[in-house]
């Protein structure tokens, strides 16, 4: 027992810091006292819209404590900055149109992968809600307009479980694919709000040793994404790992980074990746407890990958 956890220790701390690696600026979201976790990002015209998340759902001490300070509840709030990162207006997300989906999304919603298709905002998102005292988790999709939620889709689980997170968007041509999972790769595709098989196997579990994850935004005739690992769990807290994802054109598999922390060895989660020009911004969240986000030029990922 003691050479495994020994092991675990090793790994977390050979695994480098993105932001060792890498040139770049870093910015942290704030708004009054609240704390703020797991933003995603994209652009509109010249604005940079940011929403991350803050719950009753609170984790102390890196994870090695938790529980809710009420009755489960996570609400988000959008952040639109400049382009020369000025922060223009912060406003509360109206989430009703979700919460109307009686058993799926009574507490609200959760990690919001924002995308944009036809010049609008999307987002897919975890539906929270209890079902016998258990969580459940349902898969959105969600159409933003201003600071409201304006429609908002149920996606059913394609193996039946109460319980789904982390799908990753990708819009190629205006349309959209969802990745199930990366390890094994299993791509969807929505037509009018249906789903169906695009790439790779028909899943039999939502278990994956790959799981994203930010959007998949286009460089040149690739995608690129931020995928995260299972946790390592070590002295009752978890460390999630990542790497960059680079897919072709066909969605066919690229390459695959070393993994690596983003800023801090413990709890992270990114959920957030757009690129504009040679710019890209990385939103994640530290600990259930903070949100940022990082603005790096394009050749910086020449040190993870090769084939950009």
């Amino acid at each position: 027992m003691q050479e495994n956890i020994d092991i675990k220790e090793v790994l977390i701390q050979t695994t480098p810091l993105l932001v060792e690696r890498i040139e770049h600026k870093k910015f942290q979201i704030k708004h009054q006292d609240l704390n703020l976790f797991n933003p995603s990002v994209t652009y509109l015209n010249s604005e940079k819209i940011v929403i991350a998340r803050s719950s009753t759902f609170q984790v102390f001490d890196d994870g090695k404590y938790y529980g809710y300070l009420a009755p489960h509840d996570t609400v988000n709030y959008v952040f639109k900055y400049d382009n020369k990162e000025k922060l223009t207006s912060s406003a509360l997300l109206d989430d009703s149109e979700c919460r109307k989906l009686k058993g799926i999304a009574d507490c609200g919603i959760e990690d919001i992968r924002l995308f944009k298709r036809d010049n609008s905002i999307f987002g897919v998102c975890a539906g929270i809600s209890f079902l016998n005292k258990k969580i459940r988790a349902t898969q959105l999709l969600i159409e933003i307009q201003s600071n409201s939620v304006v429609k908002a889709t149920a996606l059913n689980s394609p193996i039946n479980s109460l319980y789904e997170k982390n799908w990753t968007p990708l819009v190629s041509d205006e349309d959209l694919y969802l990745l199930y999972s990366l390890d094994p790769l299993i791509c969807m595709e929505i037509e009018e709000e249906k789903m169906s098989l695009k790439k790779g196997p028909y899943p039999k579990s939502n278990n994956a040793t790959l799981r994203g994850g930010t959007p998949f935004a286009k460089i040149g005739n690739q995608w690129l994404s931020l995928a995260h690992y299972p946790p390592i769990v070590f002295e009752q807290r978890r460390y999630y790992r990542h790497c960059f994802i680079l897919l072709d054109k066909d969605f066919n598999l690229v390459e695959r980074s070393e993994p690596f922390f983003i800023q801090k060895r413990g709890i992270e989660f990114a959920a957030g990746l757009a690129v504009s020009g040679d710019e890209v911004t990385l939103s994640y969240g530290v600990s259930d407890r903070s949100a940022f986000y990082l603005n790096f030029n394009l050749p910086e990922l020449d040190k993870f990958l090769v084939c950009v």
